[in-house]
């Protein structure tokens, strides 16, 4: 439990759990308002130029399936025609286990993204689809949840990296782009006003 300004006990708001379990930067978290909406705070952070903090609470907000499509969308976008073979592999697998969100296909992604290589966009997107619920065990254990945030993260280092694949000093007009799709998302399941 975090105590601000020495009130002991008092719980985190729903914004500051967000943004601290998404790993904004310091500059995000000093503009941090607790009664504000994460869409109220999101917006905050484009207009202050932190758009890499405001990707990494995107990614977190967003459902699940919802999120990795929206990572998947920029990060093939981003690839473009020169996509390796196991990159196109594992972009693949993520349209596999986005039209089917099935245990098979989601352990799947998660080989298909290893091989990929979890410093790649593909790779990157590959593993938030594992995490993205289920089972992180092997699947004759014991169900392990997949730690909070994580694939939120991972989504978050597709998108980000995919924004300085190729012409990286066009990143932040990239990532503005990346935004305003990951915003209609948002809107589009409801989790944002109009």
């Amino acid at each position: 439990m975090n105590t601000q300004r020495g009130e002991a006990n008092k719980p985190e708001s729903a914004v500051v759990f967000l943004a601290r379990g998404a790993g904004v930067g310091d500059d995000a978290e000093a503009l941090i308002r607790p009664e504000d909406t994460a869409p109220e705070y999101v917006t905050r952070l484009i207009a202050e130029g932190l758009a890499t903090d405001a990707v990494r609470v995107l990614g977190s907000l967003l459902p699940p399936r919802e999120a990795v499509w929206w990572a998947w969308t920029c990060a093939r976008k981003a690839t473009g025609e020169a996509t390796p073979p196991e990159a196109t592999a594992a972009f693949a697998a993520v349209e596999k286990w986005l039209r089917d969100p099935t245990d098979g296909n989601r352990r799947a992604a998660m080989e298909a993204g290893e091989a990929a290589d979890y410093t790649t966009p593909a790779g990157c997107v590959a593993l938030a689809t594992f995490f993205s619920g289920g089972s992180i065990a092997p699947p004759d254990l014991e169900p392990v949840a997949p730690p909070p945030f994580v694939a939120g993260k991972a989504l978050a280092g597709a998108i980000l990296i995919a924004s300085v694949a190729t012409e990286p000093e066009k990143a932040p007009e990239k990532l503005s782009g990346y935004l305003d799709q990951g915003i209609h998302v948002a809107r589009r399941v409801g989790i944002w006003p109009e």
